[in-house]
């Protein structure tokens, strides 16, 4: 029993703290100013993804009593929506104009204040898509004068992004399509308190109206501020006076003095055109991470290889200190086959290593690839993680066209009509040869005779050869039967059969082909993954399912993004699990460990 309650509690422990640190600011590699023994963790109460339908009020309030707005434009509620994942401020033109405190106003617009202030070494960043009108799409912060006492008793403000849709003074546009920074000092009640602006911009390269772009700026110091577009670091701006009053954020469209309202009011774009969009907005913290320990997780690795031919297996790891990583194949009966290493530093990351066929292997299934971590020059006894996984060795050609001959009509896939695929021929010519294109981590592309990629259509149609470049609906997994004979199964997680339609639950005769030659270094999934393992929906939004079958211990679901780095990890009974990827966006890999055996899978998070 108290073997039972410990792990119980383990599990609980791991839980909450994957819930609370699995994701991370929107950094691109090489960008992250993080010190080292550092780990960022988010602030909750001034991070919000926007996917409720009213206002979060425990996090924002939609008015401020000192500020109504600049001037013809007033701050209203009616401007403000949360909806679709997005917080959304739409601007308007009043059918009547309103004088209110001896001002007058003729438009509409609106602010968004966080109730919670925040604090030195805090990260900023949102997700926001500009409005299209002379009003302007900002994220900021700014201090309450009246909570400082003698010289602090002043206001600092830090504008992270300042754009707008259109530019009527008929200066230069570069505001449309330029993130615009700035740092103020004013309102001082002391003369030895310096006041003043400081400022940096950075091309957005393109209007900031046509897409989302994240903007965002590290609070390091009273004296410095790291500023970041996309998830690159483009500039620092170095304040006239200490900012280390304790700020709010907000997120407001206004009217500006200098980019008056045009003569048809300004407003005559569509609703979409007129709204600025949040689709989420989040803050960081610094903390000291847990000290490093020593592991080495199977990133990407085929499960399926040609005789003769290397391979590459993609390695995350974490090291302590300087250690040497190790790729080692074993053949069906355990037979040591070949190894390859390779020396890192202390710390975590991602690396390839490649495997050579000093001879051809015999085709079998069963060879077991396994990774270490160890000193360097240590053996075996001196691991310090190890992890492996199976593969198969085929005998199927590279480097050539293949054919796909359904197993249920024995006729060829072909691309006689590029536009609605077929299976229809019994001979194979030109239009029934495919390339395959490997591209890692268990999926395949295929290119047809014309130079065009072959695309699911996401299950609508019969698939397409018109795709110049691969995205989701071009990427298949290609399941393995034996004997060359694979079921192609489609990004949304369904089977591609006879009709050309990939829109299959499972994969009988008529969702299996034959591949005649020149499968490259398959990556198919074996046809044992498939019976124990599912992983849906795939593309997923705020829950990921795990289902395994046959498996009575705990497992551990762990998921990775592009650079090797582990967002989130549980553990659960070994049959069911839901990892909650609410706060995810973008393409992972899923991996699944049991006691035994240790699975891999791509998924997309939206």
């Amino acid at each position: 029993m108290k073997k039972i309650n410990l792990r119980l509690l383990q599990a609980i422990v791991i839980l909450i703290c994957s819930i609370q640190m699995y994701a991370q600011p929107s950094f691109n590699s090489g960008h992250d100013p993080k010190p080292s023994g550092k780990q960022w963790v988010k602030v909750d109460n001034l991070s919000d993804e926007f996917d409720g339908t009213s206002i979060n009020t425990n996090k924002w309030a939609t008015s401020v009593t000192t500020w109504m707005g600049r001037e013809p434009g007033l701050f209203t509620q009616e401007a403000i929506t949360v909806a679709d994942g997005n917080l959304r401020i739409t601007n308007s033109e009043f059918s009547t104009t309103k004088v209110i405190d001896g001002k007058t106003w003729t438009h509409g617009c609106g602010l968004v204040t966080s109730t919670n202030a925040a604090q030195i070494g805090y990260y900023f960043e949102t997700r926001m898509k500009a409005n299209k009108t002379f009003m302007s799409s900002t994220f900021w912060l700014i201090n309450v004068r009246n909570e400082g006492e003698g010289c602090d008793k002043r206001t600092i403000e830090l504008d992270i992004n300042e754009v707008v849709g259109q530019v009527t003074n008929g200066s230069s546009t570069a505001k449309l399509s330029e993130m615009g920074s700035n740092t103020h000092s004013r309102n001082t009640s002391c003369e030895a308190t310096p006041t003043g602006s400081a400022g940096n911009k950075a091309s957005i390269g393109e209007e900031a109206y046509k897409d989302y772009h994240i903007y965002a700026a590290w609070w390091k110091s009273k004296s410095e501020i790291q500023f970041f577009l996309d998830g690159n670091y483009v500039y620092t701006i170095n304040p006239t006076a200490d900012f280390n009053l304790p700020m709010y954020i907000r997120m407001v469209t206004e009217t500006y003095d200098w980019n008056p309202v045009p003569a048809d009011g300004g407003m005559t774009g569509t609703w979409s055109e007129r709204t600025t969009y949040y689709d989420w907005t989040r803050t960081w913290k610094l903390e000291d991470a847990p000290a490093q320990n020593n592991s080495v997780t199977i990133f990407a690795a085929p499960s399926s290889v040609m005789s003769g031919s290397s391979f590459d297996v993609s390695i995350s790891y974490t090291s302590a200190a300087q250690n040497e990583l190790l790729a080692i194949v074993n053949g069906p009966t355990g037979t040591w086959l070949t190894n390859t290493r390779k020396t890192v530093s202390s710390g975590s990351g991602t690396t390839t290593l490649t495997i050579d066929q000093a001879s051809a292997w015999a085709v079998a299934n069963g060879y077991q690839l396994g990774v270490a971590i160890r000193p360097v020059g240590g053996d075996f006894s001196s691991n310090l993680d190890y992890e492996s996984s199976n593969f198969n060795v085929t005998s199927v050609s590279t480097g050539s066209l293949s054919s796909f001959q359904n197993q249920g009509s024995f006729k060829y896939m072909s691309s006689a009509d590029i536009n609605q695929l077929a299976c229809n021929t019994t001979t194979v010519g030109t239009s029934e040869k495919f390339e395959i294109v490997d591209i890692g981590s268990g999926l395949v592309a295929l290119k047809g005779s014309n130079g065009k990629y072959v695309s699911s259509e996401n299950g609508t149609k019969e698939l397409t050869c018109t795709r110049t470049s691969i995205g989701a609906w071009e990427k298949f997994t290609m399941v393995d039967y034996g004997n060359n004979v694979y079921a192609l199964k489609g990004n949304n997680d369904l089977y591609v059969r006879d009709n050309m339609l990939c829109t299959s639950t499972g994969a009988s005769n008529w969702q299996q082909f034959k591949v005649t030659s020149g499968l490259k270094n398959a990556t198919s999934v074996s046809k044992s993954k498939e019976d124990k393992l599912r992983i849906y929906p795939n593309p997923a939004s705020n829950v990921l399912y795990v289902k395994l079958s046959n498996i009575d211990a705990v497992a551990t679901a762990s998921i990775f993004d592009l650079q090797g780095k582990m967002v989130k990890t549980i553990q659960f009974n070994g049959t069911n699990a839901e990892i909650n990827t609410s706060e995810l966006s973008g393409i992972y890999l899923v991996k699944i460990k049991t006691q035994d055996e240790t699975y891999v899978e791509r998924v997309i998070i939206k």
